[in-house]
């Protein structure tokens, strides 16, 4: 399996769900979990959340390439992006 992180910068209304529901909509069947293991919201967030999540993906049918896991977590990002609409930090 290959984890990417990613923190997502979104409007404090933005709930967990919608975000997984965003980014399992996006994904290739290679994204076998999403967890989430950061929230923050500070006075520097003024309005917004910061949600860290480790996105894993694993092929049922060879070696998965980084770059594939790469071009993977590029189309969920791009998709969160646009569709919360959310600021992305990857890790």
């Amino acid at each position: 399996s290959i984890r990417r992180d990613a923190a997502l910068i979104v409007g404090a209304d933005v709930r967990h769900e919608r975000v997984l529901e965003v980014a399992r909509a996006a994904a290739p069947a290679e994204l076998e979990k999403i967890d989430l293991f950061d929230i923050y919201q500070g006075k520097n967030l003024a309005g917004r959340k910061s949600l860290a999540y480790a996105f894993t993906y694993r092929s049922k049918t060879g070696t998965l390439t980084d770059e594939a896991a790469n071009g993977f977590q590029a189309k969920v990002n791009a998709a969160l992006k646009a569709q919360l609409p959310a600021e992305i930090r990857e890790g």
